[in-house]
């Protein structure tokens, strides 16, 4: 995979005046610059959405469906929003290096057990919430993000859960994310 630095200069290529890039490529290309936006340090969401709202008015009267980058990239920014949005990644004593990345995660699981005990169910499944997007927006593991975010499906509320899983379902993409929907099909109606 290109570093987002390469990634945003291969999409300017094809999003310069003169490429001759087609509107489906450009919304492609607005879609891989909004999910750099969203690797930077720190994640620069307005400018994400700035390059979504491209993205589609590059699809809008064009006579195709909105190509899946433009999906995906759609529910990457919105999972990050709401992972800053519940301070995922700049909780003090936590740093960017895997163990520091490892510890936060521990440290949530402790937090989702400790709510269970108590009997508190919304404050479980809001930390399992975190942990899914921990998962996704820190160690950018989807497949990990979304079995976190079925175990609310599974134990809490089944609504919020699913929410979250279709939302990362969006953001993953490919065969996990096929995995994954199979397993909330099986949760949801057993």
């Amino acid at each position: 995979m290109e570093r987002p630095s390469a990634a945003g200069a291969a999409f300017a290529r094809v999003l310069a005046g003169d490429s001759g890039a087609g509107p489906a490529a450009r919304a492609r290309a607005y879609a891989g610059v909004a999910i750099c936006a969203t690797r930077a340090d720190p994640p620069d969401v307005d400018g994400a959405k700035e390059m979504l709202t491209a993205a589609i008015a590059a699809c809008d009267g064009n006579n195709f469906s909105t190509p899946e980058d433009v999906t995906r990239a759609t529910a990457v920014v919105t999972l990050v929003e709401e992972a800053l949005r519940r301070g995922v990644g700049v909780k003090p004593g936590f740093g960017d290096d895997a163990d520091s990345i490892d510890a936060e995660i521990s440290a949530i699981k402790v937090a989702i057990e400790a709510a269970a005990a108590k009997g508190d169910g919304g404050a479980a499944d809001a930390r399992r919430a975190e942990l899914a997007l921990t998962y996704f927006f820190r160690r950018r593991d989807g497949a990990a993000a979304i079995d976190a975010a079925l175990d609310i499906v599974k134990r809490g509320d089944k609504s919020a859960g699913r929410e979250l899983c279709v939302a990362l379902f969006d953001a993953v993409g490919g065969e996990v994310a096929a995995k994954g929907r199979r397993r909330l099909g099986n949760l949801w109606f057993a």
